[in-house]
């Protein structure tokens, strides 16, 4: 069987995160432990958090980065005691809200994370939400079907990842066991 090189994900992601200045590169590894730990794809967290707040660089952001630690708009406005415990919420937020309701692309999670028409967005910043959360994913490495779809670890107990087609492996950084 196949599995994800985390160290290298890990790596990735925190290399990335470094180059865009954001805050959460030391966290690097919290995101791909969640992710693991969710069966969510890690790229997907960090990608919300590149469309909703430059990856928690974003000074219109205000408090919800600085002192909230919710660099993915979540709630909106909810205050995280730390990143630690945004990154798993949000990442627990993602299964149990998007992925286990069959929301399983990037353009089906935008509908309901940034959906068009939304009170908090009257500038309709909504409509490029799903693209940039892609253009971000592929950066990271996700090829094809780029989303939550590509979970690069195997499911987490219970969920439904592991129906047939969900899984599309992290093939740049993979190894065999």
């Amino acid at each position: 069987a196949w599995r994800v090189n985390t160290v290298r994900l890990t790596r990735d992601i925190q290399r990335y995160l470094q180059a865009k200045r954001s805050p959460l590169a030391p966290y690097a590894s919290q995101i791909v432990r969640a992710g693991q730990r969710y069966g969510v794809d890690p790229r997907l967290l960090v990608a919300i958090a590149g469309a909703e707040t430059s990856f928690a660089t974003n000074p219109r952001a205000g408090q919800d980065i600085t002192t909230g630690h919710n660099a993915w708009g979540w709630g909106p406005h909810i205050r995280f005691p730390s990143w630690d415990a945004s990154i798993d919420t949000i990442a627990r937020g993602l299964r149990k809200g998007y992925l286990d309701q069959g929301l399983t692309t990037v353009p089906a999670i935008g509908r309901k994370w940034a959906p068009l028409g939304a009170a908090n967005d009257p500038n309709w910043l909504n409509t490029g939400w799903a693209g940039n959360v892609s253009a971000v994913m592929r950066q990271l490495g996700a090829e094809g079907a780029v989303g939550p779809a590509a979970v690069p670890f195997e499911p987490a107990p219970g969920s439904r990842a592991g129906s047939p087609g969900f899984k599309l492996l992290y093939m740049s950084h993979c190894f065999a066991l």
